[in-house]
């Protein structure tokens, strides 16, 4: 639900002509056109959804492109009423009684309510966002971008809901944003839940191509894509569950504080811990800065003290770099990579692939290096 949607846009025309999508009405003026005319009003929402559902080979792959989507038109861009809160919670019935599996919202309502207020029970958006989870719905939402808000700073309502995943913004290093919402809510609880990128993102523009926009707005739909993805494997995943693996998964999954939350997931590990109920294994690597400006970090857990052997290959798969590594104890190995090859050559920026090999089992994670 969001301001409008152009899904005639390059990137969205696949999601129409594979029939993924599957109904629209427009809260605002009572009727189905949830485009209307060609002006800002379809910004905001067209930029969201390309975040989720575009694809376009070369410009933009959405965070679950295949997925069937339900839109609704509920915010007026121009102002702020109450009206809107309404469209909004008439919009999560509508859409729970058409039977989805996620709402991704990336709207929020503060102008009729005080930071005591964040319950998770009192605003009537909140409320609704509750109800839909109670009947089976995962509900993600935007924390808001009010964080150098001296008069807010906290998340914006529905984010305060108890059962809703609200979600911060961070930029590629994983540094979170300035404008991003913050808790805790008023009776104490962490908040946001998660944080995704949220600052130059690349995104649909309403009147054609692309261009590059930042806030929570856009990282919401990054966290609710990698969600259905979980889905996608196993519909039968509660929102307990997913929750609880997407917090084992996350950065700072053993330190949450009121700025990152839990921090930022990692869909594969926390797919493991769906699939096995236990974590993904005793083995992982994370990989940073990425981009990176020559020095690349490469972290690897690995507590059974089974030697590894790391190697970089650009996306050929043609090997360029290799090193063979014995890990401490239990502790995390960390190795270092100078962005040359093994004849001492600067590589090319671009997308290079880690892989780390196990013996019994092989990790991979892609990254980006840009030379100077």
């Amino acid at each position: 639900m969001d301001t409008g949607f152009d899904y005639n846009h390059t990137s969205l025309t696949r999601m129409v002509q594979e029939n993924r999508l599957v109904a629209t009405h427009d809260f605002i003026n009572g009727d189905d056109d949830v485009i209307d005319q060609n002006n800002s009003q379809r910004f905001h929402g067209t930029a969201v959804l390309s975040l989720l559902a575009g694809f376009e080979e070369g410009q933009l792959i959405g965070s679950a492109y295949g997925a069937s989507y339900i839109l609704a038109k509920t915010e007026v861009l121009l102002g702020e009423t109450e009206a809107e809160e309404d469209y909004w919670i008439a919009a999560a019935e509508w859409m729970e009684s058409l039977g989805v599996d996620i709402i991704s919202s990336s709207l929020g309502y503060i102008d009729w309510y005080d930071t005591t207020q964040l319950d998770g029970q009192t605003a009537a958006i909140t409320q609704a966002a509750n109800i839909a989870v109670s009947l089976g719905v995962i509900v993600v939402n935007a924390a808001g971008n009010e964080g150098d808000n001296p008069a807010w700073r906290m998340v914006t309502p529905p984010a305060d809901g108890d059962s809703v995943i609200a979600v911060g913004a961070v930029d590629s290093q994983g540094n979170l944003a300035a404008s991003s919402s913050r808790g805790p809510t008023a009776d104490g609880r962490i908040k946001p839940d998660f944080c995704a990128m949220g600052v130059s993102d690349y995104i649909a523009a309403y009147s054609g191509g692309y261009v590059y926009g930042s806030g929570t707005s856009y990282s919401a739909p990054l966290i609710a894509g990698g969600i259905a993805l979980l889905l996608d494997n196993n519909p039968a995943y509660r929102i307990s569950d997913i929750l609880t693996a997407l917090k084992f998964s996350a950065s700072r999954g053993g330190n949450p504080d009121n700025n990152y939350g839990w921090g930022i997931p990692d869909f594969a590990m926390a797919l493991g811990y769906l699939e096995n109920g236990t974590p993904i294994s005793d083995y992982y690597i994370e990989i940073f800065p990425s981009p990176a400006r020559g020095l690349v970090r490469i972290i690897i857990q690995n507590t059974d003290n089974i030697p590894h052997y790391v190697t970089i290959h650009d996306l050929t798969g043609i090997e360029i770099w290799q090193q063979n590594t014995f890990p401490f104890s239990d502790e995390d190995t960390e190795i270092s990579w100078n962005g040359k090859n093994s004849a001492g050559q600067d590589v090319a920026s671009g997308i290079y692939i880690c892989m780390v090999d196990f013996g019994d089992r092989t990790i991979i994670k892609k990254f980006c290096i840009l030379q100077q």
